[in-house]
């Protein structure tokens, strides 16, 4: 889950703090639909992409 955190982190622009696994995922829609919302980053698309790729 590494890789997650590192995304989270950069999507909020800060550490985010750890909730632990059960809501890992649940901080990552979110902080996925708020970036969204704010105009993402380019690469947006592509760093999911490859998350779900290390996760798979």
């Amino acid at each position: 889950m590494p890789a997650v955190r590192e995304l989270l982190d950069a999507l909020a622009g800060r550490a985010v703090p750890d909730l632990g696994p059960e809501v890992l995922m649940d901080q990552l829609t979110v902080l996925v639909y708020d970036a969204s919302e704010a105009g993402a980053p380019a690469d947006l698309g592509a760093r999911l992409a490859a998350l779900r790729r290390a996760l798979g």
